[in-house]
């Protein structure tokens, strides 16, 4: 019969209750990005996968695009099983308020964002 004491198991849920949490914020993580991408595709933003960015803008659209262009974005894979997909660009409505812009450099790090045709965040080089 198998036997544990009652600091096995406090250790235990404390493990599991960490582990939880951590994937109910990356859970929230993601939903919080495919709000943010409806919500900005309904004023006429919209954040694109990273394929169809390379379509549809230029460096005359959008400066410095063309520098990160080549660069595959990536996100961690946990955040693909929970369903989430890596964004080539970012364009935050320009009747939005800056808040709302600077909320979409912490949500969409991997790609660069612009806020009334000037770039808000690059992506990390490397």
């Amino acid at each position: 019969m198998f036997r544990f004491s009652l600091r096995t198991l406090l250790v235990a849920v404390m493990v599991a209750g960490t582990l939880l949490g951590w994937l109910g914020s990356q859970w929230r993580l993601v939903q919080a990005r495919k709000g943010f991408n409806g919500q900005a595709l309904a004023d006429g933003g919209y954040a694109a996968s990273y394929f169809v960015s390379q379509v549809m803008c230029t460096s005359d659209d959008y400066p410095g695009f063309h520098e990160t262009e080549w660069q595959t974005p990536s996100i961690p894979f946990w955040r693909r099983w929970l369903g989430d997909e890596p964004v080539g660009l970012v364009v935050v409505p320009a009747a939005w308020p800056e808040s709302e812009a600077q909320r979409a450099k912490s949500l969409f790090p991997e790609s660069p964002v612009y806020w009334r045709r000037q770039v808000l965040s690059l992506p990390p080089s490397g």
